[in-house]
This record gives C-alpha cells, sequence and structure tokens, in this order.
C-alpha cells in the first residue's frame, strides 16, 4: 500500500511502521472497495483509514509523488481527497499567500 510495506496478521490487523489498526470489516471495507456501503464502517475505520493513507503515501500519484493519484470516484472525493486537501496542500498554500502579503507591503 503506497510506499510503505503493510503486514498483516492472522486476526487481520494492520501493522505500518509497527503501529497496529486493528482490522475490523469496516475498516477493510474502505481499504478494498471502490464504492463503500453506507454503515459498512464506522468513524473510528474512517480515522484509521486516513491515517494508513496518509502513513503510507497511498494517496499520491505513484509517477508523481508529489501530485495526488486522483480520480473521480466515490473513494477519492469522500475519503481520500480530504486527506489530501489536509496534508499535502494547505502548507503550499499558506506559503503563497505569505509570498503575496510580503511582496504587497
Amino acid at each position: 500500500m503506497g510506499a510503505k510495506r503493510v503486514i498483516i496478521d492472522k486476526d487481520s490487523n494492520l501493522f505500518v511502521d509497527g503501529r497496529r489498526f486493528k482490522g475490523t470489516p469496516g475498516l477493510w471495507e474502505l481499504i478494498v472497495k471502490k464504492k463503500q456501503k453506507t454503515g459498512a464502517y464506522d468513524g473510528n475505520d474512517v480515522k484509521n483509514y486516513k491515517e494508513i493513507i496518509k502513513m503510507t503515501g497511498a494517496m499520491k500519484h505513484p509517477e508523481n509523488p508529489e501530485g495526488p493519484a486522483a480520480n473521480r470516484g466515490h473513494k477519492w472525493k469522500n475519503f481520500i481527497r480530504p486527506v489530501w486537501e489536509k496534508h499535502e496542500q494547505k502548507p503550499k498554500q499558506k506559503v503563497k499567500r505569505q509570498q503575496k502579503k510580503t511582496q504587497g507591503q
């Protein structure tokens, strides 16, 4: 998954960089399905999924690590894009705003 090795134990738990994520049916729904069933996962599953894609870099395009692995799918729009925008784009936008303020002074 992404650029990190993910280990799955006999109980379907996932390990990324030594951190354990409980392999719930909801988390697996988020990982393997293109479109998730409503109610098949809970808020904790979403939190863990977002942390896993952030830790592994799975949201980055393999041929262009600076760009997102974007598409028009349900999973991108509802789960991966919000993580991308929060963790990858905001720092770049802040720099641009600071540059504009500096130029205007």
